[in-house]
């Protein structure tokens, strides 16, 4: 929120004094990643490498980055060739993390020889979060790989949106748009969901709707649309999809907006870049492409959603029909199948 009013110095001071705060105090490392970011991308005056970099190895020695692996690959570590990695996601997933219960519950379920009780008890684990459940759906969905487990997927799918709320909306919208965008009561389903998810101002939502309508309406009807939700409590994404639709003396606003809820990647400094490029500020273009120099690898946040596509391309890999979804009762009364 301090970052928000970034063109006060005093508010910046004290950002920046909350984060190390915590840091001396509670040893949080979360803390020493914000610190990262407010240096690297948040400050007037970014990027401030050498305090950027001191935190950013401060973070690294932690090892508290969640383990970035994609579906099939998830599946395919052994043992004997990653145990590092293998011991990173269970230690994550014990401690609760939502992506991490998720893909561990399905590395215990694609493993014929895994007990009951241990097949059980990362069903419940995964039942307690509704990001969990939304994140056990997602890798359902991206490893079923015959039609009867896609469909099995989808049902899925569909009962952790009934479960969760509007919050699942734009990922299932996305799912929907994978398995048979084709059909028209799935199209409708679609442009409900994503309705539902951009008047909570989900920039993702809004972009996608817009792409699927590309045909019928244009993008600043789409924003006409959303405007109002935009302006109220807009996402990153939402912001960036409005710039080119307000007038000059809103942009300085919705960029400050906007950085306080960046992830501090190369993605988001482009896109904030392009705000500035298409109002003809070249001199605020050039300084965000001058910050995206400066991220290691990118830093591209997993679960960025519809700014290269939730899932990029499907990852396809031999998946038995799930074991896991017997025992994850939602907590609609329902159970899966």
């Amino acid at each position: 929120m301090l970052v928000r009013y970034r063109d006060d110095p005093a508010r910046i001071v004290r950002a920046e004094s909350l984060l190390l705060e915590v840091v001396a105090r509670q040893g949080e490392p979360q803390a020493m990643a914000d610190l990262d970011r407010l240096y690297r991308c948040q400050v007037n005056d970014a990027p401030r490498l050498a305090q950027a970099d001191a935190w950013a190895a401060q973070y690294r020695a932690t090892g508290h980055r969640t383990v970035s692996v994609n579906a099939t690959d998830l599946l395919a570590l052994a043992p004997e060739r990653a145990p590092e990695a293998i011991a990173k996601i269970q230690t994550q997933a014990l401690d609760g993390r939502s992506q991490m219960v998720a893909s561990h519950a399905q590395r215990v379920q694609s493993n014929p020889l895994a007990p009951q009780a241990a097949l059980r008890f990362w069903a419940s684990r995964v039942n307690r979060s509704n990001q969990a459940l939304e994140a056990f759906a997602e890798l359902e969905f991206e490893l079923a790989t015959t039609p009867a487990q896609r469909e099995l997927a989808m049902e899925f799918f569909r009962r952790v949106h009934l479960n969760n709320g509007v919050t699942t909306a734009l990922d299932l919208a996305i799912a929907l748009t994978e398995y048979n965008a084709r059909d028209p009561q799935v199209a409708q389903e679609i442009v409900k969901l994503l309705t539902m998810a951009g008047n909570r101002g989900e920039g993702g939502a809004i972009r996608l709707l817009a792409r699927l309508q590309s045909g019928e309406r244009s993008e600043a009807e789409v924003y006409a649309q959303f405007a109002d939700k935009i302006e109220a409590r807009g996402d990153f994404l939402g912001l960036m999809f409005a710039m080119p639709h307000i007038d000059a003396g809103r942009v300085d606003d919705y960029v400050d907006r906007a950085v306080s809820l960046m992830n501090c990647g190369t993605k988001d400094a482009d896109e904030l870049g392009d705000a500035y490029a298409i109002h003809g500020q070249g001199e605020m273009s050039y300084h965000w492409r001058r910050i995206g120099l400066h991220f290691e690898g990118g830093m591209c946040c997993p679960s960025c959603v519809c700014r290269t596509g939730r899932w990029g391309g499907l990852m396809m890999a031999p998946h038995p029909v799930s074991p896991t979804l017997r025992h994850v009762r939602l907590r609609t009364g329902t159970r899966a199948r």
